[in-house]
């Protein structure tokens, strides 16, 4: 199968594989698209209703109505997690609008065979984090609904905090790492580094299935890639640099 690692400039894998002799790995975890999928039906319904509220019609007619929430909206920077326009129609009284978009959350399911992937990660004492712009209150739906459906993937990624993700909830109640920067600006990642990496001891290696993420983390140090494909992809090319045993 193809390697989908992606390397800083300069690197090969004998390289890193040398250079985890010196530093532990660290696995950051995307979640859409990499620890989880749609449900297509579930999502289809969910979807139908979020595209008319938040159709460019229907967001412009409340913004000609509503000053300050035109202002508030505006202001949303580019690349937010969906749960910051979520938080904004709440503020100004669009629970309609909101819920239709927290809602998306609920049609998430486990990836396919990832959960293995995770869980041979955790046998070997590998620490495993979760990098995303879902949002914390996305983010716990999202572990209530897999906990339902008996996933582990949650109870597997738990040492420390359990996320680092933007998110416009800055309340002390949650414990969870937060950041003002969203994927794919490299700020994010620096943000990570500055939380669980200021030594530099850990080489992260962020699991993603959108390229221009990875991009972004490899102009920060200690950052490797890999382009999620499927879960059989991660697992042989975590094989590769020697994160995983071969059998």
């Amino acid at each position: 199968m193809l390697s989908h690692l992606m390397l800083p400039t300069g690197s090969t894998v004998s390289s890193i594989k040398k250079l985890l002799l010196t530093k532990k790995p660290m696995i950051l975890w995307d979640i859409h698209g990499t620890l989880a999928q749609v449900d297509i039906k579930e999502h289809n319904q969910v979807y139908n209703k979020y595209q008319y509220l938040f159709s460019p019609a229907h967001i412009n007619q409340i913004i000609t109505e509503n000053p300050k929430f035109a202002a508030d909206w505006a202001a949303i920077p580019v690349n937010s997690s969906a749960e910051i326009y979520g938080d904004v129609a709440k503020k100004h009284g669009y629970q309609e609008e909101a819920c239709a978009l927290y809602e998306l959350g609920d049609t998430y399911n486990p990836m396919p065979d990832i959960e293995h992937v995770v869980r041979s990660l955790a046998d070997q004492n590998i620490s495993q984090r979760i990098g995303s712009n879902i949002g914390i209150h996305q983010l716990e739906k999202l572990k209530k609904r897999f906990i339902a459906q008996k996933s582990l993937l949650f109870s597997l990624i738990k040492e420390g905090k359990i996320a680092h993700t933007c998110s416009s909830d800055t309340s002390s109640q949650h414990a969870i790492s937060q950041c003002e920067y969203s994927k794919p600006d490299p700020r994010f990642f620096t943000a990570f580094n500055d939380t669980y990496n200021k030594t530099g001891s850990y080489l992260t290696i962020l699991i993603d299935d959108k390229k221009e993420n990875i991009d972004a983390a490899l102009k920060i140090p200690n950052f490797i890639g890999i382009l999620f494909l499927n879960a059989t992809q991660v697992y042989q090319d975590l094989q590769i640099v020697g994160v995983l045993p071969y059998p």
